[in-house]
């Protein structure tokens, strides 16, 4: 009696399956085509699941996460995957993902942890290995269930790493932060294009990229409004055509703005205005911040500037521009304005952020906290 077996031959990958018919006259050869149709079909599955855990990481955020946010989250990612090929390519060259064991991963973040890199020759901070980790243990989950590993060689890594900055040191106290904008605000025009955006940035929080990347358009000077939709990816240091995604979805918003900012960017629109009439020049982009030579500026001139700021104003900390920011949520806070408010004006992923960031120790904050819990105590 003729036995008919059906097989499909052949790699996804490759794009080369084949359906394919066989016609025995013994059942046995048919059974025993069909096992090895079956055996073959399975070594060509475990050949597609060899990759490395530095492949697969670049395979997993290519397809997940490059392009979908700003450009500064995407150069983390890129940051990332450079650790991951430096350590696995020169330690564990060759090294599947399905052979990474605790012990391999936990040698590579003890690595990040101690290598000194960098101009300053110094190992990475240990809150930059947690996100290293954070960022892999975030890619194994999705490896385990499409079978490329059993294990999550993450769970319970140990963190270690340079000191981080102390949340205290990267804020100004509010009579400094006071201080600052009005200095700032003195000192702001065309010429010095970065104390008008310290100024913005102390009002309204907003990330470096996205001060840069605000129109005129996302101005409305009679609601007293600025709204963020882009920001503008100055590490390309490209002067036109260069906005990009903000961080995350929460970033799109729109806040409000106290009428001090409003006067100042009416300054600032005049006078940019009459200067790029006279040059015959007119912006493609319509971008607020773009100074007497039709430029951009970058964060390191940001942040000169504002670490001039902090020493002519005498702060105990000298913040970076990142630092306005930080200032900005801390003002907030003492102000009693609530944690998910602040959120939702930072832009911030969740409330679980705010709480990480701002919930330290403000020395105003603290000083008035302590008066009102005296008082309390006296009325007992």
């Amino acid at each position: 009696m003729l036995t008919s077996v059906r097989g499909i031959v052949g790699t996804r990958a490759a794009g080369n399956r084949k359906d394919v018919r066989r016609v025995f006259d013994k059942k046995k050869d048919a059974v025993s085509f069909a096992a090895n149709l079956d055996l073959d079909d399975g070594r060509r599955a475990e050949e597609e699941k060899k990759i490395t855990l530095p492949a697969y990481y670049d395979k997993w955020i290519a397809a997940f996460k490059l392009g979908r946010a700003s450009a500064s989250t995407d150069e983390w990612y890129q940051v990332v995957s450079g650790y991951l090929h430096e350590w696995f390519d020169a330690e564990r060259p060759g090294m599947m993902l399905s052979e990474v064991d605790k012990t391999t991963y936990q040698a590579f973040l003890d690595w990040c942890a101690t290598n000194p890199r960098g101009k300053r020759r110094t190992p990475l901070t240990r809150s930059t290995v947690d996100k290293i980790n954070s960022q892999v243990r975030g890619i194994i989950s999705d490896a385990v269930e499409d079978g490329y590993t059993t294990r999550d060689f993450t769970r319970r890594a140990i963190i270690d790493g340079a000191a981080s900055k102390d949340e205290s040191e990267k804020y100004v106290s509010v009579k400094e932060f006071k201080a600052m904008i009005k200095l700032a605000t003195k000192y702001a025009d065309m010429a010095h294009m970065s104390n008008y955006i310290a100024v913005f940035m102390a009002y309204t929080g907003a990330r470096f990229e996205e001060a840069l990347g605000v129109t005129w358009e996302n101005i409305d000077f009679e609601a007293r409004t600025v709204t963020f939709e882009h920001s503008w990816q100055y590490k390309t240091r490209k002067q036109t055509d260069n906005f990009g995604p903000l961080k995350n979805k929460q970033s799109y918003r729109t806040i409000t703005v106290p009428p001090k900012l409003i006067a100042l960017l009416k300054q600032l629109r005049l006078r940019q205005q009459e200067l790029f009439l006279a040059d015959g020049w007119r912006d493609p982009d319509d971008l607020v911040f773009r100074n007497v030579q039709h430029r951009i500026i970058g964060n390191e001139a940001m942040n000169k500037t504002v670490k001039g700021l902090c020493a002519s104003v005498g702060a105990k900390n000298t913040i970076t521009s990142h630092g306005l920011r930080h200032s900005h949520g801390s003002m907030l806070l003492f102000e009693g304005v609530e944690l998910l408010s602040i959120s939702r004006r930072l832009g911030h992923g969740s409330l679980a952020i705010t709480m990480k960031v701002y919930l330290h120790e403000v020395d105003e904050l603290k000083q008035r906290d302590d008066k009102k819990i005296a008082r309390a105590l006296e009325a007992l």
